[in-house]
C-alpha cells in the first residue's frame, strides 16, 4: 500500500501546494501515524526540509515539535546497507539522500533560531543538539553522509554551538584516521568548509596529520584541490614557521598536481594582499621558499611550476623589483598563456619599475615567438623604451620587439 506510485505524486503536491498552517499540521499528523516514514524516507526528509525553508519565523511551536519528532524517528528508518563507491565524495553522496536532507533540516532550524532567538525555546535547541549528536555518532553510511554535511558547516556550528562542536565534531578531524568516518568529515570540510581565525589554531595539528592521508589517498581531484587551498590558508595565516613545519612535509607527499595547485594558491593570496601583508609573507617565508626552490630544495622546479611562480610577480607591489631578481634565476621556459604579460601591461610596473620589467621580459623572451602568448608584450615594450632604461637593456628590448612582431 505505502509503495504505490500515488504517494509519489502526493508528496510532490504537498511540497508545491503552499499549505496553510492547519493543512501542514494535518500532513505532519498523517505522516506520524502511518507507514510512510519507513517506505518513503527520502521523500519525507525532503518534505520536512522544504517546509522549513518555506516557513518564515516564528515557526508555530506545535508544528515544529511534530516535525522534529518525525525527523528524529525518520533517522532510524534510513537504509544503512548501502555501500558507496570508495572514490565517491561523502558530501556529494548526501545530496538528495535522506541523511543529507535531515542534516540540512537540523542545520536550517539552528540557523533560524539564531535569526530569531525569541521564537525558539531551549527545548527546541536541545532537540537540535541531540539530532546533531545522533548523526555524528552514527557509524553507518547514513551517519557518514550526515557527518560530511555537518563538517561542511563547521564554521557555522562553531559559531552557533561552540561547546557541542568542540566536544563532538572537532575531534573527528583527528580521531580514527584509517576509517571512513575520518574521510567523511574531511570530505565535507574540504567541499564546503571555510577557515576562520577561531578554527585555524584549533586545526593546525589536524591539517599536518591529514596531509599524507588526503594527498596519499586521492592524488588529484576536487578533494586535493580543496585540501591544498585550505592548507595554503593555514600556512598563510596560522603557521609560525612555514619553512620548518609546513613546506617540507607537503613536498614529501604532494604529487605534481598538488604542487601546481599550491603555486596557484600562493598567487591567489598575493593578489588579495596589501603591500604590508605581502612584505610580511616575503620576510617570514616566501623569499626563503623561492630561493630554496632555485637550489632544488625540497624539490627541483618543474616547468609548469616556474610558469605559475612567474605569475606571482604582477601581484607584487613594492617587492616587485626584488622578486624579479629572484625570478630571473629560474630557467626560462616558454609561456603557456599571455596572462603574465597582460597583467604587467595592465598594471603600472612598466612605469614604476621599468628596469625590472625589462629584465623579466628579456629573460622570458628567450622563448618568445610571434604567437598570441606574447599579445600586448609589444605595447609593454614600447612603454619601456620610452622610459630611462640602460643602453644594453634598450638594445635587448628592441631585438625582442623585432622577434614578436
Amino acid at each position: 500500500m505505502w509503495d504505490a506510485d500515488l504517494w509519489i505524486a502526493l508528496f510532490r503536491a504537498w511540497r508545491e501546494a503552499g499549505l496553510t498552517e492547519d493543512q501542514t499540521g494535518e500532513v505532519l499528523r498523517y505522516l506520524g501515524e502511518t507507514g510512510l516514514l519507513e517506505s518513503h524516507t527520502s521523500r519525507v526528509a525532503d518534505l520536512l526540509l522544504a517546509w522549513l525553508k518555506q516557513t518564515r519565523p516564528p515557526v508555530p511551536g506545535e508544528l515544529l515539535a511534530r516535525a522534529n519528532s518525525i525527523a528524529a524517528r525518520l533517522w532510524t528508518f534510513i537504509d544503512r546497507d548501502e555501500v558507496p563507491d570508495a572514490e565517491d565524495s561523502w558530501h556529494f553522496a548526501a545530496t538528495g539522500r535522506p541523511a543529507g536532507s535531515l542534516a540540512w533540516y537540523w542545520l536550517k532550524q539552528r540557523s533560524m533560531s539564531r535569526e530569531q532567538p525569541d521564537a525558539f525555546t531551549e527545548t527546541f535547541l536541545d532537540e537540535v543538539r541531540a539530532a546533531f549528536s545522533m548523526i555524528i555518532q552514527d557509524r553507518s553510511v547514513a551517519g557518514k553522509q550526515g557527518s560530511a554535511v555537518l563538517a561542511g558547516q563547521l564554521e557555522f556550528l562553531f559559531d552557533a554551538e561552540e561547546e557541542w562542536t568542540r566536544a563532538n565534531l572537532l575531534p573527528r578531524f583527528w580521531q580514527d584516521p584509517g576509517k571512513d568516518d575520518y574521510q567523511a568529515v574531511w570530505d565535507g570540510f574540504l567541499t564546503r568548509g571555510r577557515l576562520t581565525t577561531q578554527l585555524g589554531p584549533l586545526l593546525k595539528v589536524a591539517f599536518l596529520e591529514a596531509l599524507p592521508r588526503i594527498l596519499g589517498r586521492f592524488g588529484s581531484g576536487k578533494r586535493v584541490d580543496g585540501f591544498v587551498h585550505l592548507y595554503t590558508a593555514m600556512l598563510a595565516h596560522f603557521a609560525d614557521d612555514p619553512m620548518e613545519e609546513w613546506i617540507p612535509p607537503f613536498f614529501v607527499h604532494a604529487c605534481e598536481h598538488a604542487r601546481l595547485r599550491f603555486a596557484s594558491e600562493v598567487e591567489h593570496h598575493l593578489r588579495h594582499m596589501d603591500d604590508a601583508r605581502q612584505r610580511e609573507w616575503w620576510d617570514r617565508w616566501l623569499e626563503r621558499y623561492w630561493r630554496n626552490r632555485l637550489d632544488g630544495i625540497p624539490e627541483p622546479l618543474a616547468d609548469d611550476e616556474i610558469r605559475l611562480m612567474i605569475g606571482w610577480l604582477p601581484s607584487l607591489k613594492s617587492l616587485f623589483s626584488t622578486a624579479v631578481e629572484v625570478a630571473v634565476r629560474m630557467r626560462a621556459v616558454p609561456l603557456s598563456t599571455n596572462q603574465v604579460l597582460y597583467d604587467l601591461w595592465r598594471g603600472n610596473h612598466g612605469q614604476g619599475s621599468p628596469e625590472a620589467v625589462a629584465k623579466l621580459l628579456i629573460h622570458l623572451g628567450e622563448h618568445a615567438t610571434r604567437d598570441p602568448t606574447w599579445h600586448r608584450a609589444d605595447d609593454l615594450i614600447v612603454t619601456l623604451l620610452g622610459n630611462n632604461v640602460s643602453d644594453d637593456v634598450h638594445k635587448s628590448l628592441v631585438d625582442l620587439l623585432a622577434r614578436i612582431q
